[in-house]
């Protein structure tokens, strides 16, 4: 919750030396921090109280350390690189490092691997996730290409799957399939992760889909001839000529520019 100066004189205090020697002391004791809204002509001040177990770990920070926590924080999930920093606040390299170092013992901030740059790493405040173009997406971990979560993964929708039996799957239905099992899992693979998988074997036509009245999609094996290789409905249907070859022809498309 943030208040102007005003709301509190409303709300009652009044004595305005007194006002700012409370304000000075929280301030002190980083309990209280103000931001700054408006132009800087006409520029106000909010005050908003700080969690009591963020005052203590900034507790004894000098300015220095602050306005690089400040930049970090600012940074939100894209995170700040170290030269961004040295920029941002011009401070040199070793006092940037310096400065992070403490912030990082204190668990005020973490470092990120970067998938967006090779071999780069980013501050963010301790509580932030970050962007998708610095974490690289569900995918990833670490900045990496995550291998073994991948593998896990389609070998269990396989597991699901390609039983033979020819049953139908909701995507719901295989997702907790997935939870109920231990694996690499950085973090519980969500229904997108499934999904991505599932689209993967589509692909490589082990599997095929449909979507049914309320939207919802539903997966089954696909059938494999004698020879093992998958059945195609669509064609099996297609006429043959004196050959014993399959007739294709250009599907025909409307005014419109629409399949007919």
């Amino acid at each position: 919750m943030q208040v102007t100066e005003d709301e509190l004189r409303s709300a009652g205090w009044k004595d305005k030396s007194f006002f700012l020697k409370q304000v000075n002391e929280l301030m002190g004791q980083g309990l209280l921090k103000l931001i700054p809204i408006g132009p800087e002509s006409s520029r106000q001040y909010r005050y908003q109280a700080v969690d009591v177990n963020h005052a203590k770990k900034v507790h004894g920070l000098d300015d220095e350390h602050m306005l690089v926590l400040q930049k970090i924080e600012d940074a939100k999930g894209s995170g700040a690189w170290s030269k961004t920093l040295q920029g941002n606040t011009r401070f040199s390299a070793p006092i940037i490092n310096k400065i992070t170092k403490e912030l990082l013992k204190r668990g005020l901030i973490k470092e990120v691997k970067s998938a967006q740059f090779r071999n780069r790493k980013v501050f963010m405040k301790i509580d932030v996730e970050p962007l998708e173009k610095v974490s690289g997406g569900r995918w990833y971990h670490n900045g990496e290409w995550d291998a073994e979560l991948v593998a896990w993964m389609t070998d269990l929708c396989r597991r699901r799957m390609c039983t033979g039996s020819g049953d139908t799957v909701y995507l719901r239905d295989i997702h907790e399939f997935v939870m109920r099992h231990p694996g690499p899992r950085r973090q519980p693979p969500t229904i997108d992760h499934v999904e991505d998988v599932m689209r993967s074997l589509e692909l490589d036509e082990e599997i095929c889909s449909v979507v049914d009245s309320k939207g919802e999609r539903l997966y089954s094996e696909r059938r494999r001839g004698a020879s093992g290789e998958a059945f195609d409905v669509f064609t099996s249907r297609l006429p043959l000529n004196n050959k014993g070859e399959r007739l294709y022809s250009e599907r025909r498309r409307g005014a419109s520019g629409e399949v007919c």
